[in-house]
């Protein structure tokens, strides 16, 4: 019974998760596939890459495509997020060239 009671309460910290910056909320993902500039944008993927030196990028990976996070506008880094986390994270859309979110929150 007290294991059960253990396993219960270990699940439901782990569905809040992590947040770094605005918690982005509960919005439906944005598949990778479908941005447009200046798009206000939730992703949900792994993070399979991220900057080696500062942690202020990182690359997003969902089924339909990759895009590129920038975190250093939003004033946190993902150097204690694991490489190959799953993250849900919001920003807008940049586009000059390949698509850019720029972050405002994300959780893992």
């Amino acid at each position: 019974m007290l294991a059960l009671a253990v396993a219960a309460l270990a699940g439901c910290a782990r569905a809040g998760g992590t947040v770094l910056g605005k918690d982005p909320g509960a919005s439906a993902a944005t598949p990778v596939s479908s941005v447009k500039s200046s798009q206000d944008a939730t992703m949900t993927g792994v993070m399979y890459e991220k900057c080696p030196a500062a942690g202020c990028w990182f690359m997003l990976r969902d089924k339909s495509g990759v895009i590129r996070v920038d975190t250093k506008a939003a004033g946190f880094t993902v150097t204690d997020v694991p490489v190959n986390s799953e993250v849900t994270v919001r920003g807008t859309i940049k586009k000059s060239g390949e698509p850019l979110l720029v972050a405002s929150g994300l959780r893992y």
